[in-house]
């Protein structure tokens, strides 16, 4: 998983819902979000990254925030 540099700008138009998850602790909710132009990224709260594919994209959010710890 790659994060996008924050210069690079995509409409929130060009977003379809993937799914939705909840991070570990349960206090809050998240929804994923896969861009209809390029197919290769991702975006969850605002964090906009690139993943191959939807295992990868989840498989790397739960890295990052395992990480965090």
């Amino acid at each position: 998983m790659r994060m996008v540099e924050e210069g690079k700008t995509v409409k929130d138009t060009e977003w379809s819902l993937y799914g939705r998850g909840q991070i570990p602790s349960g206090e809050r909710r998240g929804y994923l979000y896969r861009s209809n132009a390029d197919k290769s990224l991702w975006k969850w709260k605002d964090v906009v990254f690139e993943a191959k594919s939807p295992q990868e994209a989840i498989e790397g959010l739960l890295a990052q925030r395992v990480s965090a710890f």
